[in-house]
């Protein structure tokens, strides 16, 4: 007898099935707190304000400071290489080392003391010191460098310096002043030759008041006769001379006319 063999019939695969399960064990609705991510939202608001606020404070600042630095740069400084020069490199020397904070090296005496306080203030001593020597030392030319370069302190090396080309010139501008004679030019020019003049009765260490009456002899004779009656009046200064020289000027006084060279 011939048995037939039943086939079980097999259903087909559905993954929907296996998806619906996975969405029931694995996949759970998330929950949502609507408060919570509104305290969250509010307090990240306030944290980037503040954040903007403290940036914009300190960035101020900063740039003022980049500013106050970027105008404090020293000047360039013409190598000094002789006599000629002297005056012009000692100005701008001493600006410069005002400018850096060191210039103090250069007319104190160095600190002394033994305690914390001293050692710190000896280190900073130290260090200004450098400095200004380095300074000095890079605005002196190839000609000069090697005859100062041996001094090991600012002082030292500004004070040889000084020896060398900051002479008493008194006696010389003494007779530079009195043999000065003004040139006949406009009232701009005759400013120019009063100042020059002055300089030079300062720098022969001149009374003011003698300088003033020297001067009735090199003005235009109208405005020295006026000086000069003005002297029997009151006491003439070099206020006095400036204000007579200054209101020809304003009155715009030809150079003819000032010096009485035409009828």
């Amino acid at each position: 007898m011939n048995e037939k063999l039943s086939i079980t019939q097999v259903t087909p695969y559905d993954a929907s099935e296996d998806e619906s399960i996975d969405r029931q064990i694995c996949i759970q609705p998330s929950t949502s707190f609507p408060e919570t991510d509104e305290k969250l939202l509010a307090s990240a608001a306030a944290k980037k304000e503040k954040q903007k606020d403290f940036q914009s404070t300190t960035s101020a600042p900063i740039r003022e400071n980049r500013k106050v630095f970027s105008s404090m740069a020293p000047l360039p400084i013409k190598p000094l290489d002789g006599h000629g020069g002297y005056l012009r490199w000692k100005e701008s020397m001493l600006l410069r080392a005002h400018t850096l904070g060191v210039a103090g090296v250069l007319f104190e005496d160095p600190p002394t003391g033994s305690d914390n306080e001293a050692a710190a203030a000896k280190k900073k001593w130290a260090r200004d010191d450098a400095i200004c020597r380095g300074h000095i030392l890079a605005t002196l030319s190839d000609r000069l460098l090697p005859d100062y370069a041996r001094h090991d302190t600012a002082r030292a090396l500004w004070d040889a310096l000084a020896r060398t080309y900051d002479v008493d010139t008194t006696w010389i501008n003494k007779g530079r002043f009195h043999e000065l004679q003004f040139d006949q030019g406009g009232p701009h020019l005759l400013l120019e030759q009063i100042a020059h003049a002055q300089a030079l009765g300062a720098a022969a260490k001149l009374a003011d008041d003698y300088v003033a009456d020297m001067m009735c002899d090199k003005l235009p004779e109208a405005m020295g006769t006026a000086l000069i009656i003005t002297r029997y009046d009151d006491e003439v200064d070099m206020d006095t001379v400036w204000a007579f020289a200054r209101r020809a000027a304003k009155r715009g006084m030809s150079q003819e006319r000032l010096w009485r060279t035409t009828l």
